[in-house]
């Protein structure tokens, strides 16, 4: 009770811990083994609720049985380190890909099989799509699939997985004085306009006896096609 009373229950909490390590292998007897069991339910608790004087009683115990000496008062108090998350790097973050209902932000080249460029958009304004909206090429969409933000990559698409194979029946005659001047010569290009009033690029792909032939495929029809990607942005 004196001791108790000299010394906050802070300083016996370490002596206890070092004294029991150091004893307990001598604490094999019935006894030994009850204050051993005392000591485990008093740390415990302590640990719990640092200064609560309930537990003086069990440290009086403690000294009574002989598992605390003078010699150990003077211990320094336990410290009892807080848990801690682990902290969660930018690495383990799993990264978007693209996938259906993805918006893509990505910058291309496109060049045809003789190495000339027709399309790029590389240091300019990105290329935004969503995908499954068939707002692309559905080959080149299916390509970029699986892919993340810095990800590269080279796709090559054949004709019939690009703009298709020429079709015969994109060849229209029309009247050569329905076009406009500049229109008057082979290889010119113009928009036009069906009867459904749905709107087309032409090229002018002959003309003989004041009939001009239009061909209405699309200007990369039977083209096989080489991208350069690069994704941007993913959302």
């Amino acid at each position: 009770s004196i001791l108790t009373a000299l010394y906050p229950l802070n300083y016996f909490r370490e002596a206890a811990l070092s004294y029991l390590q150091e004893e307990e292998e001598q604490l094999r007897g019935d006894d030994a083994m009850d204050n051993l069991e005392k000591y485990r339910h008093w740390r415990d608790e302590s640990l719990s609720s640092r200064n609560n004087p309930c537990h003086q009683p069990m440290i009086r115990t403690l000294i009574s049985s002989g598992l605390l000496g003078m010699g150990l008062l003077l211990a320094a108090p336990l410290t009892v380190p807080a848990e801690q998350s682990p902290a969660i790097t930018a690495e383990q973050v799993p990264a978007l890909t693209i996938g259906t209902g993805r918006t893509v932000a990505m910058e291309y080249t496109l060049k045809l099989e003789d190495g000339q460029t027709v399309d790029t958009n590389v240091g300019g304004k990105p290329l935004v799509f969503e995908m499954g909206k068939q707002q692309i090429l559905p080959a080149l969409e299916q390509a970029l699939a699986g892919l993340t933000v810095n990800d590269r990559k080279s796709i090559t698409l054949s004709p019939e997985q690009g703009y298709g194979v020429p079709d015969p029946k994109a060849l229209k005659p029309v009247p050569l004085s329905q076009l406009p001047l500049k229109a008057h010569k082979v290889g010119a290009r113009l928009v036009v306009e069906d009867p459904e009033k749905n709107t087309h690029l032409a090229r002018v792909h002959q003309i003989e006896n004041n009939i001009a032939v239009l061909d209405l495929n699309h200007p990369l029809v039977g083209q096989t096609l080489h991208f350069d990607v690069r994704i941007l942005d993913i959302k």
